[in-house]
């Protein structure tokens, strides 16, 4: 390698947001953990102010259980603020939601201690970009919240960072949205990097080959009936991957990868085949395809009973 170059090296991690309650408090949370140890994951990404989730504030007994499961596995929480139900253009609005989200680092900071939660991740929002789960903000209003809800948790975190960048990042924005890499590029170049840890977008991505049948013994590992099956088929080939690229030290606008992380609805094996590398974009082949696709494969996502 050049003397400017960093060997680059990917964080696994899974995503735990619909199931948090059986993740986080169900019967069956130490099979779940002792399964995602398997996986090794790095990083796990949690939810709050969406996915009925806990409230950190009337319910932080059940957060402060989801964050510690996390904790468990021996990975580091990356903990999404979501979004917020009230109009993304209200000054007020914002300062609330900012507001809340500091009061989450405050408390986390009180239970876990400020040296472990400055090495922590936080996401501001989930695909703010798609109209039918983030609200389907412009950047400029997403900018105004990033803003926002990061001086937020820097008021907290800035003393206990020595110098480090805080590990907050967006814009978490899905890949099938017209001119989605715009979010990206303005995201690193429009806010200010001290304010930016890491920046991170979403992509559905098939990795057949054209044409290529489905793997048959996928079917056969699930109990489940005719229309969940046709769901795992389609979850087998498409894999929503969640890239984050953590600013470097040396420069603003120089990144490196932290984290890739796999998965539909928590499917194990979707970290697995992360792992292998069997990935083949194929979103300008299937287009609105894909897209009724995916609607129909999550609302099916929660009849599937893996062995």
């Amino acid at each position: 390698m050049k003397g400017n170059e960093t060997r680059m090296r990917l964080q696994y991690g899974v995503n735990e947001a619909d199931s948090w309650w059986h993740f986080a408090v169900g019967p069956g949370r130490e099979r779940i953990w002792a399964r995602l140890r398997q996986l090794q994951p790095r990083i796990v990404r949690i939810f709050l102010f969406d996915k009925h989730a806990p409230d950190p504030v009337r319910e932080w007994k059940t957060f402060e259980s989801y964050v510690q499961a996390v904790l468990n596995l021996g990975a580091t929480p990356m903990i999404t603020f979501a979004k917020f139900p009230r109009p993304a253009d209200d000054p007020r609005a914002i300062r609330w939601f900012a507001e809340r989200c500091g009061d989450v680092v405050w408390g986390s900071m009180e239970r876990w201690g400020a040296e472990a939660v400055s090495n922590w991740y936080w996401c501001v929002w989930n695909e703010p970009n798609s109209t039918w789960i983030g609200g389907g903000l412009t950047f400029d209003q997403y900018r105004r919240v990033y803003e926002a809800v990061a001086e937020a948790i820097v008021r907290w975190l800035g003393p206990h960072l020595r110098g480090r960048r805080p590990n907050i990042g967006g814009p978490a924005v899905e890949g099938f949205a017209p001119f989605w890499m715009d979010w990206v590029w303005r995201f690193v170049n429009e806010i200010d990097p001290s304010l930016i840890g890491f920046v991170n977008w979403h992509r559905y991505t098939e990795w057949r080959e054209e044409g290529d049948r489905p793997d048959s013994g996928v079917l056969g590992s699930c109990r489940s009936g005719g229309a969940s099956r046709q769901w795992l088929r389609g979850a087998q080939h498409l894999r929503r991957m969640e890239c984050a690229l953590a600013l470097s030290s040396q420069s603003a606008r120089t990144f490196q990868p932290i984290h890739v992380r796999s998965g539909i609805r928590g499917l194990g094996v979707a970290a697995a085949n992360a792992r292998r590398g069997r990935c083949r974009d194929a979103l300008d082949r299937h287009g609105r395809r894909v897209r009724l696709r995916r609607a129909r494969w999550r609302r099916r996502a929660d009849t599937i009973v893996p062995r």
